[in-house]
């Protein structure tokens, strides 16, 4: 009964998840109100990308501050959407099959 609980509730769990970030994304574009793209991209990537030569934080005295995550080629990251959302459902999974076995580990009696 116990081990039925843990998994059917962890994967339903994981599974609502996941439905509920995809529709909280897809509703409200939080990077279309936040994020402001370059006039000139491909400049932008070049003048970076010379002077940060792995991914990672960067930060300079007059106030920039930024993230740099490039593939190896320059290569379009929106290619790996489907790896991406197939790791995001084995992640919430687990974070559902964790939840659940908290709730068998804290049920009364």
């Amino acid at each position: 009964m116990h081990n039925k609980f843990l998994v059917v509730g962890g994967v339903a769990a994981g599974l609502v998840l996941f439905v509920w970030s995809a529709a909280y994304h897809m509703l409200i574009p939080w990077e279309k109100i936040a994020l402001n793209e370059f006039k000139d991209a491909g400049a932008i990537v070049q003048a970076v990308k010379a002077n940060a030569p792995a991914n990672g934080m960067y930060s300079a005295p007059q106030g920039v501050f930024a993230a740099v995550a490039f593939l190896p080629d320059l290569s379009d990251k929106t290619a790996l959407m489907g790896t991406n959302m197939a790791v995001e459902v084995v992640k919430d999974i687990v974070v559902g099959l964790l939840l659940a076995a908290i709730l068998l580990w804290t049920r009364p009696g």
